[in-house]
């Protein structure tokens, strides 16, 4: 007695059908930007970086991006001595939730080729790697789509946007051609022109002598390239009577720190107003600063007192509760 073997033949579109059904598998990057040669920015100084071995997955670290007052933590990399030419960028980005990447995450991170923004426009499928030392967290690659010039010395640049909460980012990887892996194409509308990090303001403590004010504001360049803008004060006073009035060109070198003073007299009207605004035409929106004064008004018919500034206060224990009435006495009318 014998036995035959028996063939079954798949069908070409079963075949079809279940390749299609696969996931895209992921092209190597043509040039990986080592973590180990980027240099990390935190309040606005260098730090020593913080990599985690193997985050991503064998080989591939991670470095945490977290929220700082003021300035943006950021990651720079010196792109290396590569063929000069255009390239996509990606970048491998964690967090929790299969939909905290597209929905939030995304908008967290900015990236600059120098200070060139180049917006986000597509992402792999987070998914959550067997293999990886971070293994409660989804991961994927976020992409730049839109072909970038690069050369040797050119900076690349990863900035956090929030001041507050974390989270992980891998290295850059530069494509000569797109991948196909992506699952995800975030839609920009026309209208919606990018918010670029060029500029940061903020006012400092204000002293005030006699009849004079005198308001500081630090300026930094958070950018890699040299910064050149039309900076112009204005104060004013409750009727729009005329202060203080500047105008001048700044340049701020990159990462360059600078305190700018303004003297002028505010009126004994209620209230007058400082304002700063900074514009270049390589970048926007503008940076817009503003703040108020508020005086005392000892005389006129309705006379007020200004509570800014700081309070001291002291806690100190209450009277004790007296007895409690009788439950039958009489009860007390209320007049209103």
């Amino acid at each position: 007695m014998t036995t035959g073997h028996r063939s079954t033949r798949i069908h070409p579109t079963v075949v079809a059908l279940f390749l299609l059904a696969l996931p895209c598998l992921a092209r190597a990057a043509d040039v990986e930007l080592r973590m180990a040669d980027a240099t990390f920015l935190l309040n606005g100084e260098k730090a020593p970086l913080q990599p985690m071995a193997d985050y991503f997955g064998p080989g591939v670290p991670g470095h945490g991006l977290w929220g700082t007052p003021f300035y943006y933590t950021q990651l720079l990399y010196t792109v290396p001595a590569i063929p000069p030419g255009n390239y996509i960028l990606g970048m491998p980005m964690s967090g929790f939730g299969y939909v905290a990447i597209p929905e939030h995450l995304r908008g967290r991170v900015e990236l600059y080729v120098n200070d060139r923004r180049c917006p986000w426009t597509s992402m792999t499928e987070p998914m959550l790697p067997e293999n990886a030392g971070e293994k409660t967290r989804y991961q994927a690659e976020l992409r730049a789509d839109t072909p970038v010039a690069l050369k040797p010395g050119d900076i690349v640049r990863a900035v956090y946007t929030l001041n507050w909460h974390d989270l992980a980012v891998g290295p850059i990887r530069l494509y000569r051609s797109a991948p196909n892996d992506a699952v995800v194409r975030f839609w920009n509308p026309d209208w919606a022109k990018p918010h670029d990090i060029w500029l940061l303001a903020k006012w400092e403590e204000t002293k005030r002598e006699g009849g004079q004010a005198r308001q500081s504001c630090l300026l930094y360049n958070p950018g890699s390239l040299p910064r050149t803008f039309q900076l112009q004060v204005q104060a004013r006073d409750y009727l729009m009577q005329d202060l203080l009035t500047k105008t001048e060109a700044l340049t701020l070198q990159p990462q360059e720190k600078r305190v700018l003073t303004f003297d002028f007299a505010p009126p004994p009207t209620r209230w007058s107003r400082i304002l700063l605004t900074a514009t270049t035409p390589d970048a926007g929106p503008p940076v817009h600063l503003a703040k108020f004064f508020v005086n005392d008004l000892t005389e006129g018919p309705r006379p007020t007192t200004c509570l800014n500034g700081d309070w001291e206060w002291c806690q100190a224990p209450g009277a004790d509760a007296g007895e409690a009435p009788p439950a039958e006495g009489p009860v007390q009318p209320h007049l209103l």
